[in-house]
């Protein structure tokens, strides 16, 4: 039995989006990285921690019951047909070895769960080879599509069949064929051209809502009311401007505005996983798997006349007042610890934090 944690990122389009570094949750993730091409090994994973490989994938936007009601089906190989005519119908899965007597059964878009902690059960029965989840406890019910990579037992080498999650596959001969590629993300939106100051800014489909993937970077003319970080102009070309409350409540080009939190993505308050999704790639154990591209931009904090330098947290005004919480200006934080991305009340309205415009 193999005990494994596995975290699939999101995306809009079928691709492998990671370098050859372990995730979070410990299960490493790989950009086409493999060992070399010995006895149908040119797609050998390495460095599999725990038995799973997998790159990223494409959503599905329905949702999936809680795994542990999968896990208990407990579908019996024994009893699945798989001969004759009927067998040649099945997906296929291929068996690939490094040359140094190391055994993975490599197969191409499985629809799975987006984040899985379970027990890896492994089982035989004849020439079918079963991988199972056990029990786990699933972070997450939206599904995905993922190349998979499984560690097997050189004596599991010789199975014609294998199955995963309920699905049979046909162990074909040959060479595989390449994991998946990467490609242009397909919720990336049309540039916005902020026609105030010419200023080009990417932009990113989320459902129905357009945003900026930049923060703001458009300067207030009284010269009081938004900052570099710092008063270094190179923080505002890389992070944007921060603004004060009033400042954020009108600075958005024409036909934009500043979100409330119920807007933003996971209604500002989604925890590590909204951090793991939404912030640059790089930033932490950050991917950015929807192209959003939060950055560690900082603030201004008016009450010590001082700047919390780039690097560690980002803060963005909304447009909601709490009203059960004597009318606070509320403010998306979001840092690359426990806290993840949280709505909560700002310190100040004087004080200096980003800007994300969506669209009217």
């Amino acid at each position: 039995m193999n005990i494994t944690k596995l975290l699939i990122a999101l995306s809009t389009t079928l691709f492998l989006a990671c370098s050859e570094k372990p995730n979070e949750a410990g299960t490493t993730e790989t950009e086409n990285t493999m060992a070399g091409n010995v006895n149908n090994s040119e797609y050998f994973a390495t460095d599999t921690k725990n038995g799973f490989k997998l790159g990223s994938c494409l959503a599905d936007l329905g949702d999936l019951p809680i795994l542990a009601k999968r896990a208990a089906k407990n579908t019996n190989i024994a009893e699945v047909n798989v001969a004759g005519d009927s067998a040649e119908d099945l997906p296929k899965a291929y068996i690939l070895n490094d040359g140094n007597g190391n055994y993975q059964v490599f197969v191409l878009n499985i629809m799975d769960l987006c984040y899985v902690e379970a027990d890896l059960l492994t089982k035989r029965s004849g020439d079918t080879l079963e991988i199972e989840y056990g029990f786990p406890y699933a972070e997450s019910t939206c599904t995905c599509f993922s190349d998979h990579w499984f560690d097997i037992a050189p004596e599991n080498k010789d199975i014609r069949y294998f199955k995963f999650s309920g699905k049979i596959y046909k162990i074909a001969p040959g060479p595989a064929p390449e994991p998946s590629k990467k490609a242009k993300k397909a919720d990336e939106g049309p540039e916005l051209i902020d026609s105030r100051d010419g200023q080009i800014y990417k932009t990113v489909q989320l459902g129905v809502q357009t945003w900026m993937a930049e923060n703001l970077n458009f300067e207030i003319e009284d010269g009081i009311q938004s900052w570099c970080n710092g008063n270094k102009s190179e923080n505002c070309d890389n992070y944007g401007r921060l603004y004060t409350l009033s400042a954020a409540k009108t600075a958005c080009p024409p036909d934009w505005h500043l979100p409330s939190v119920d807007e933003w993505p996971t209604k500002g308050d989604g925890g590590y996983s909204a951090f793991y999704d939404y912030g640059i790639e790089g930033w932490g154990k950050a991917k950015d798997v929807y192209g959003f591209a939060i950055l560690p931009a900082g603030k201004y904090q008016a009450q010590f006349q001082n700047f919390l330098e780039p690097g560690s947290f980002a803060f963005f005004w909304t447009s909601t007042i709490d009203k059960l919480n004597h009318d606070c200006p509320t403010m998306v934080y979001v840092g690359d610890g426990s806290e993840g991305m949280v709505s909560i009340c700002s310190d100040s309205e004087n004080d200096g934090l980003s800007i994300r415009c969506v669209k009217d």
